[in-house]
């Protein structure tokens, strides 16, 4: 904890996103992926 002293709370949470936050919305994002609607419909229209 000695090395962390000067550290200011801004790096600390600098560190949590890196390690906790980011990684959960990464697996998120890969568990939800909403259906591509936009490449959907143009691959639809595309042989008319």
């Amino acid at each position: 904890m000695a090395i962390m002293r000067g550290e200011p709370l801004v790096a600390k949470l600098a560190a949590l996103a890196k390690y906790v936050i980011l990684p959960g919305s990464m697996a998120a994002a890969l568990i939800y992926s909403p259906p591509q609607y936009g490449s959907s419909t143009k691959s639809q229209k595309s042989p008319k």
